[in-house]
Order: C-alpha cells, then sequence, then structure tokens
C-alpha cells in the first residue's frame, strides 16, 4: 500500500499558472451589408492580434481569417506602452489618439451556405468579442 501511494505521489505535477490580458473584443464595423457568401468580409475592431492566434466564426463554425492589419498604431501603442496601458485597459489618456488613427482590422471569408441571419464572433489570446448579428446573402444566382 506505501509502495502504491508513493507512486500516486510521484506521478503527480505541479499546476502551472499563465496569466494572460482577459478583455472583450470590441467590434466596431463589419462590412460590406449585407456580406456576401464566398466573398470577403471586413471586421474592424480591437484589439486584434495575429492571424495564427485568432479565431473567426459564423454561428459556431470557424470561418477563414485571411489577414489582419494594424493601419497607424504607432503613435497609439507608444501612448499606451507611455502609461503602462495594456491592450485590454482602458486608457482614457490615449483614447484620443488611438479612436482617430488606429485602425484594427480583420479580413475574413464568409463560406458558402451561410445565407441569412447569423452571428459573427470574434476570439483571440487577449478574449473574445460579443456576438454580432450580421445578414449574409448568397453570390449563387440559383439561389
Amino acid at each position: 500500500m506505501l509502495l502504491f501511494t508513493l507512486l500516486h505521489l510521484m506521478g503527480c505535477d505541479e499546476a502551472i499558472v499563465y496569466n494572460t490580458s482577459r478583455c472583450d473584443i470590441q467590434i466596431t464595423e463589419i462590412t460590406p451589408t449585407p456580406l456576401l457568401t464566398t466573398e470577403t468580409a471586413e471586421i474592424i475592431g480591437h484589439p486584434f492580434t495575429e492571424t495564427w492566434d485568432s479565431l473567426a466564426t459564423i454561428d459556431g463554425t470557424e470561418i477563414e481569417v485571411t489577414t489582419i492589419s494594424r493601419q497607424n498604431c504607432q503613435e497609439c501603442d507608444e501612448c499606451r506602452q507611455s502609461y503602462l496601458c495594456s491592450p485590454c485597459d482602458d486608457c482614457d489618456e490615449c483614447d484620443p489618439i488611438c479612436k482617430s488613427d488606429c485602425v484594427e482590422k480583420m479580413e475574413v471569408i464568409i463560406p458558402q451556405d451561410t445565407e441569412g441571419n447569423r452571428q459573427i464572433q470574434v476570439t483571440n489570446s487577449y478574449g473574445q468579442s460579443e456576438p454580432q448579428m450580421v445578414e449574409i446573402q448568397s453570390t449563387d444566382p440559383s439561389r
């Protein structure tokens, strides 16, 4: 019995805890309106990361994320860094710069057979967005 207890205790590993930023991803715009199947849609919001770290879904089904870009964000990033604000923090000192200049975009492909009123959601290492209701129309003329 002692041998079994010792083997059991030796097999237990200490848990490793990783601290990550957890926040709501804000989606401010999805274009075009309506979205079209087999076409590219643009999601504007923040904070976005990289394509390898990002998941976009329509009604819970993964869709392809083709690109993520951050345009005119250097001054915003420098401001946030100087005030020690993480990407998830509300940084009042930097809001005027970040909201007027920095544009974060994600491009996704809208799959075939997804027409109708659907919910798009974005997830990355920072967190997850609220589902956003969108209208999707088919590009198939027979539909």
